[in-house]
């Protein structure tokens, strides 16, 4: 091939944008295909044992893909540009994977063309890694479903949990309160279920859950809902009646049906059931509330005898009450200073050192007494005041903490639960900031919780807070988790260093395969993802064996400490190993 000529110039300005590639020029007139010297030996020859024509070249091509390689030329008359991936025989069997392009750069006045030029590129590495990956997404898709199912299915029974029950509540009260219709929720509990448990095995008080979830779906027909929220207690969400009579009538069959169970697995028994009745959407105007309410009068049965129902009336309100006279004193507690903090140490599983602390606000009310954040947290939400709360906190915390540093304490992290309302306020990061620059904490001892719930409401938004909060040094931990809206793909996008366990996953693990299944499922897809493990609410010594074997890599729970207040906490610090 002459240097001047003009084809050989195209070629090499080709070759030289393709560096790297198996490069060949076919001129159609002669049939004749020219290779860089590198085309046989990729297909295990010697050189010289390819021919050069057309013929010599598809022979070695998978017969499968033959049929693909031939109808994509016919196009040449009509296009310039193509690409081809093809499967190609190797000299030993096997198959090689080749992507191939062609540029048209010379035609007759017909526009039929008389030269192509291109380039074959070995692409079986990559064919192999994209295959691995495919898999991959397969077995966690998998993986998902699992665990999905385990988030809004009850694991025993197969009946709808909490949490699938409030979100389906929830449209259902809004269907009623858009159409002026009614419906009701029966709150059931099992009366002394205790007692069965103690005398004849959490097996046996398995069966008779199963036993009663199993009537309970046979009497659920034209649309009623059953769900299982808690260990004996079941809701099942009627979701229209015409008159309060067939609700009365409805409830009493229940009733009845569980009283004929007299005999579970040959022993004896005498079941009897509370059950707590709240109307929508006159009594609640949320799944929250009218289960709460329910949940009250089914309280207000076992408080007068048991064995029976009970609606929710007004009479019933002196927890609402109480909420008004906190919603009062609430807003001075701050100032008053009447609020304190406790903190919960977290164990490291292998060492049994205090590894971090978990920050814990509480009230000290000047006439109730300590009053849980539980009860006061969501009115602070409520009234507007839970940014000033969490200031508080922030800043207490973190003061705290570099006062244990300063008074020679090994460094440890402490960690604050965050509100989703103070994560969307738009000054949270400065606040953060303020509060370690105030209490002179490297960032790295600082770590916010924050739940999958908080994390789904603005997803891309939370996702740069919480990258802003990163940037600073801070640690991100996702609270509860198992019991929100959890997806993998949703996981893998948050930027968070640490994954607590919800209690629920941790109760009983050492007595059911299920939970421990998929206990060290979450475990091992969590540090697939590069997430330190926290287990919640441990209480026994099984639990922490049965997460040890599972590589958990921190414990949480009263079987180390209850929460503390700071002076107990400096103690508590002292310890260098913990005796359980």
């Amino acid at each position: 091939m002459k240097r001047n000529d003009e084809i050989y110039h195209k070629l090499m300005s080709f070759a030289t944008t393709e560096n790297g590639y198996i490069y060949w020029i076919w001129k159609k007139e002669s049939n004749v295909i020219s290779y860089s010297e590198n085309w046989e030996s990729i297909l295990g020859y010697k050189e010289n044992k390819i021919g050069n024509s057309y013929e010599d070249w598809i022979k070695h091509v998978e017969t499968k893909d033959k049929e693909l390689i031939q109808k994509e030329l016919f196009k040449l008359p009509f296009t310039d540009e193509l690409s081809l991936n093809y499967r190609v025989n190797h000299s030993e069997g096997k198959h090689i994977n080749i992507l191939s392009r062609a540029k048209v750069i010379a035609r007759d006045e017909k526009g039929k063309p008389l030269c192509i030029i291109g380039t074959h590129e070995d692409i079986t590495e990559e064919f192999k890694i994209k295959k691995e990956l495919e898999n991959c997404k397969e077995q966690y898709e998998i993986l998902y479903a699992k665990l999905e199912n385990y988030a809004f299915f009850d694991t025993l029974t197969g009946l709808p949990n909490r949490i699938n029950i409030e979100t389906n509540l929830n449209v259902i009260i809004n269907e009623a309160m858009s159409n002026s219709t009614k419906g009701a929720v029966l709150f059931i509990d099992l009366d002394n279920f205790k007692s069965i448990n103690d005398t004849l095995g959490h097996t046996f008080g398995d069966e008779a859950i199963k036993k009663v979830s199993n009537i309970i779906k046979h009497m659920c027909k034209d649309g009623l809902i059953p769900a299982r929220v808690g260990g004996d207690e079941f809701v099942i969400v009627m979701p229209r009646y015409t008159k309060i009579t067939e609700v009365i009538e409805f409830a009493k069959k229940i009733l009845k049906a569980l009283e004929q169970i007299r005999n579970i697995n040959n022993n004896e028994v005498t079941l009897s059931t509370s059950i707590g009745i709240s109307t929508f959407p006159d009594q609640g105007r949320n799944s929250l509330q009218v289960l709460k309410n329910a949940d009250i009068a089914m309280q207000k049965v076992k408080e007068v005898g048991k064995n029976n129902y009970k609606f929710y009336t007004d009479a019933m309100t002196k927890e609402i009450e109480n909420k008004v006279e906190i919603q009062k004193y609430l807003v001075r507690a701050i100032e008053k200073n009447e609020l304190v903090l406790h903190y919960q140490p977290l164990v490291d599983a292998n060492s049994e050192k205090v590894d971090s602390v978990e920050a814990l606000i509480r009230w000290q009310h000047p006439t109730k007494g300590l009053i849980s954040p539980l009860v006061f947290i969501p009115i602070a939400e409520e009234i507007g005041i839970i940014n000033e709360l969490g200031k508080w906190v922030l800043t207490t915390a973190c003061k705290q903490n570099k006062e244990w540093e300063n008074k020679g304490f090994a460094p440890i992290k402490v960690s604050i639960n965050v509100s989703p309302l103070q994560l969307e306020h738009d000054d949270f990061t400065l606040v953060v900031k303020n509060a370690l620059v105030e209490s002179g904490l490297n960032p790295k001892y600082l770590q916010l919780e924050i739940t999958e719930n908080v994390s789904m409401k603005f997803l891309d938004e939370n996702i740069r807070i919480l990258e802003e909060l990163r940037s600073l040094g801070v640690n991100i931990a996702m609270d509860d988790f198992g019991t929100g809206y959890s997806s993998l793909n949703y996981l893998m996008k948050l930027p968070i260093d640490s994954l607590k366990i919800d209690k629920s996953f941790i109760d009983n693990i050492n007595e059911s395969n299920n939970k421990e299944l998929i206990m060290d499922t979450i475990i091992k897809l969590a540090h697939s993802l590069n997430l330190e493990v926290i287990a919640e609410g441990v209480e026994t010594l099984d639990q922490l064996n049965v997460l040890k074997k599972m590589s958990c890599n921190k414990i949480q729970g009263y079987l180390f400490s209850r929460p503390l207040p700071k002076d107990e906490m400096e103690e508590f610090l002292n310890k260098k190993v913990i005796n359980n």
